[in-house]
């Protein structure tokens, strides 16, 4: 296997990566997504920040052998299509296809799959809950999302979009979400919904130090103010809590997971003091039995789950990818169509590896060492190397 491409695209960064066959992240770069510019402009910068990392560590993207990416839901991810995240508002917009056509390696396998599970995924594969079969995470940052691991897998269910933990109602008739719905958790515990509780409480001329920051207001104006006494700021960030915990006691009730792993960018900035109070809270929601039952950790791989998950996720799609044509070419076969020894193929090897590679995909695998190609038919093979050695007409390899 070659080298492994991985995209993060969150709704305020964009987060790449290269991998080794392993699983290695070897290079990143970090990018703003800039959602307003839409789909194809983010996704050209996408392409930008892949081939930059590629180039650090001497890759090209055009050799990767597959892609994972992980993306704000909901999504169809047989098509590699967002469908108007509420964070993300590009319609349906076809991510998958625009980064391909904006490397220029439209047949390169991949997989998309929503970012919070793919984030739990990296958790599971290499971080906080490896080893477990049960867990749940929780993504928050700009929004807040989820997965829910069973028996090892991570469920999607009949709608293929399940565990949208960011819109689970901890608080009725509470705040409005960017859904339109009231009192979704992501309307309370998100970045962007603690950001906008401080707008609306600054034009009701609420007194708080934030009122200086106006429309601007952001999530990290809110932290620092909290940290200063300011009474606004604490409270929002102890509804934030609240309403997390109270999330995280009803996945508790409900699935009883060896695992809660709270990560994003908001737990990130949060700190082991907040982790803390989101724990005790959970308890205090939380059942009999269940309540000290599940381990409620955070992310061991910080604000990297998501990029780790998507590397996960390009490794199955490059283990699971067809052959792109029909017939394998073993190297008897080859030796009987241009009239030489197996042994030919020892002695002129990257000549042989040169006429065949062109212009069709890498080898599918190794026989004894030596490597077997995959075109429609033999008389296509043998058409490639006329058409790359038109001197010799395919009497040498």
């Amino acid at each position: 296997m070659s080298h492994l491409l991985a995209l993060d695209l969150g709704c305020t960064k964009a987060l790449v990566g290269v991998a080794d066959a392993a699983g290695t992240i070897l290079a990143r770069r970090r990018i703003d997504t800039l959602v307003a510019e839409g789909a194809e402009r983010a996704m050209a910068r996408v392409a930008a920040a892949l081939v930059e990392a590629c180039a650090e560590v001497g890759l090209d993207p055009a050799g990767a052998a597959a892609l994972g990416i992980g993306a704000p839901g909901p999504l169809d991810r047989a098509r590699g299509v967002l469908l108007d995240p509420p964070q993300m508002p590009w319609g349906e917009a076809p991510v998958v296809e625009l980064l391909l056509a904006a490397l220029g390696v439209e047949d390169l396998p991949w997989r998309l799959d929503n970012d919070c599970k793919v984030g739990g995924l990296g958790e599971l594969w290499r971080g906080a809950a490896t080893g477990a079969s049960s867990m749940v995470y929780f993504g928050v940052g700009t929004g807040v999302g989820g997965c829910i691991v069973l028996d090892g897998e991570p469920w999607h269910g009949v709608s293929d979009n399940a565990a949208e933990l960011g819109h689970l109602t901890v608080w009725m008739d509470g705040p409005e979400c960017g859904c339109g719905a009231l009192g979704c958790l992501e309307g309370i515990a998100s970045g962007s919904g603690i950001e906008r509780r401080a707008r609306r409480a600054i034009t009701a001329g609420r007194a708080t130090s934030l009122a200086h920051h106006g429309d601007n207001v952001r999530g990290a104006d809110v932290a620092a103010a909290a940290a200063a006494g300011d009474e606004l700021a604490i409270e929002l960030l102890e509804d934030a809590a609240t309403a997390l915990g109270v999330a995280v006691g009803s996945m508790v009730n409900a699935f009883s997971p060896e695992v809660v792993v709270i990560g994003g960018g908001m737990a990130a900035r949060g700190g082991g003091a907040w982790l803390d109070d989101v724990a005790n809270r959970a308890r205090a929601a939380s059942f009999g039995p269940n309540r000290d039952a599940s381990r409620i950790v955070g992310p061991a791989l910080g604000e990297e789950s998501v990029l780790h998950g998507a590397v996960h996720l390009a490794t199955h799609a490059a283990a699971q990818a067809p052959p792109r044509a029909g017939v394998l070419v073993t190297l008897q076969q080859a030796s009987a169509r241009i009239g030489q020894p197996e042994s030919y193929f020892s002695l002129h090897r990257g000549r042989f590896e040169d006429h065949a590679r062109i212009p069709f995909p890498p080898p599918v695998r190794s026989v004894a060492g030596k490597d077997v190609w995959t075109f429609e038919s033999l008389a296509a093979w043998d058409e490639a190397r006329r058409a790359r050695d038109p001197v010799r007409r395919g009497t040498e390899g």
